[in-house]
């Protein structure tokens, strides 16, 4: 029997398309042959955005040797594209040409950080106009983690205090955002060639804004700073307003400990400096982080530690988890939870393994509880085979990535919430301010975290939270059973843990606090 549609989904992590009928399969499941296509009439490549395809010409060609069809469409939220292989050969052509520039686009690059190195302007805060977020973490598709939950939560605050503020980004916006000016930004060029890709887009980008905010000044430009980009700063220097940069970390550091390092290294690193340099203003989510930055050369004074923060009406305890227990069999049983994209500094491994040897203790923890893990990312595979090892498949759902819109949903239906970080193989200081711990704070459920970095100053052990040796298997399993044993421990920590995030970190008092900073500089 033929089957009328094949969809095959785009391998971007934490993406969740909706496809109506046919066969789904991920790309990486058909390239690696586990299921066949049969026959069909239609394969459609799903992805966020037909214009931002990464190795675009790879996919393409694949995809046409594998199922040998005359057409592909390509399909995202808005639109279809038909793509034929006249439409592939071209595109061979291009990548083939882009390769023969690539030493050229990364001089134009190396003369404009000249032409901004030594560029001196004399900026403005226009306090009665609207400020600009801009996001270029070419992320497209990525439909929740923390990333998604910082840009809403600032985007939101922002929106509260000034109204419908302009929003630049190549990345997914939650439709919870309180501003309907949002301006997405696609590749133009350099599609299979990552770092290029992003160099181009410096030059690309900026012509779209500009023709976008037709003259309109903005109060300041607010950025979130990506690998390679330098958008931000341009415009700011185009208005003369200040440019705040929002650094979570420095990508050359990501790059080398958590990616496959870079192969334009220097340049990174030299974009990355200038934009330090050159902000007016510095939001990092960490005292540690501020300590890099001094340490690098960084003006203290122009550095803002800001926490991350919780939308305490999206994540409250009046949320009902009821649905989410019935779907996965959990109406009897206490549910240990944790939600991230399974990075290498998550340590869900470490939780997977702390889960086994509970129930190794105990046999009716098999009966009594269930470990639900939210997310997908590098470490999941790792995790699945330490499930596979202790036998506990069946104890514990692994429900894959869900869109930042449903996640509260999940957190609701577990009793405790786990933050089981681990310390940076490279011993440096953790650096990070997890987003989603503010989140189970906010649900006002029981939380068993890490005593690391950050996470040692917000939460206090034994009043809002129970803390365990960084990747100290036995000790988390402790924690977690005194919590199993004890609900009105539970009930206790979690009560504090929402009083705390509902006093201090809300995303309002996170902007309250750059706007002030603001002020202070520029002399209010």
């Amino acid at each position: 029997m033929m089957s009328e549609k094949v969809y095959i989904i785009d391998n971007i992590p934490l993406f969740n398309p909706v496809t109506a009928g046919g066969k789904i399969l991920s790309y990486d499941e058909f390239m690696a042959g586990r299921t066949t296509l049969g026959l069909c009439t239609k394969i459609y490549f799903v992805t966020a955005d037909i214009d931002s395809i990464t190795n675009m010409t790879m996919k393409m060609q694949n995809i046409f040797i594998q199922s040998r069809m005359p057409v592909i469409v390509l399909k995202d939220t808005k639109r279809e594209k038909n793509i034929t292989v006249w439409h592939l050969l071209l595109r061979l052509v291009k990548k083939r040409q882009e390769e023969r520039d690539s030493d050229k686009l990364v001089r134009v690059v190396n003369d404009r950080m000249d032409w901004l190195e030594h560029r001196i302007v004399r900026k403005r805060y226009r306090k009665n106009s609207m400020p600009m977020y801009i996001k270029t973490t070419m992320a497209y598709g990525v439909q929740s983690g923390g990333m998604v939950a910082h840009s809403t939560g600032v985007i939101n605050a922002l929106a509260k205090q000034y109204g419908q503020i302009p929003v630049y980004t190549t990345d997914y916006i939650s439709s919870e955002v309180q501003t309907r000016n949002i301006h997405h930004i696609s590749m133009k060029a350099y599609h299979d060639f990552s770092e290029l890709r992003n160099l181009y887009f410096n030059f690309s980008a900026c012509r779209e804004i500009y023709g976008l905010q037709k003259g309109r000044a903005p109060a300041f430009v607010y950025q979130r700073y990506a690998l390679d980009n330098f958008v931000g700063l341009q415009i700011s220097y185009r208005y003369k307003v200040p440019f705040v940069l929002e650094f979570n970390s420095s990508e050359i550091w990501t790059s080398r400990h958590w990616g496959n390092g870079l192969k334009y290294k220097n340049l990174a690193e030299r974009i990355e400096n200038l934009n330090l340099d050159k902000a007016d203003l510095i939001v990092c989510v960490s005292d540690v982080l501020k300590e890099d930055l001094i340490k690098r050369g960084i003006e203290s004074q122009k550095i803002l530690v800001d926490y991350n923060g919780a939308d305490i009406e999206k994540y409250n305890p009046e949320i009902s988890g009821k649905e989410i227990r019935e779907k996965y069999c959990l109406q009897n049983k206490i549910v240990i939870g944790f939600c991230g994209s399974f990075g290498v500094f998550h340590g869900a491994e470490k939780l997977a393994e702390s889960y086994a040897e509970l129930i190794s203790r105990d046999e009716n923890y098999k009966r009594k509880t269930s470990l639900m893990m939210i997310g997908e990312g590098r470490t999941l595979p790792e995790v699945k085979r330490i499930l596979k090892r202790f036998q506990i498949e069946d104890c514990v759902n692994c429900v894959g990535s869900i869109c930042f819109e449903k996640i509260s949903l999940y957190l609701a239906a577990c009793d405790i919430l786990v933050a089981p970080h681990v310390c940076n193989k490279d011993g440096s200081n953790f650096f990070g301010s997890p987003t989603k711990l503010f989140e189970y704070m906010a649900m006002g459920k029981a939380i068993a975290a890490s005593d690391l970095g950050q996470m040692s100053k917000i939460l206090r052990d034994g009043e809002n939270a129970l803390l365990f040796e960084p990747g100290n298997v036995k000790d988390m399993s402790d924690k977690l059973e005194i919590l199993l044993r004890s609900d009105v421990l539970r009930e206790k920590l979690g009560t504090n843990a929402r009083k705390d995030v509902v006093e201090n970190y809300t995303w309002d008092v996170h902007v309250r606090k750059i706007i002030e900073k603001m002020d202070e500089i520029y002399g209010g």
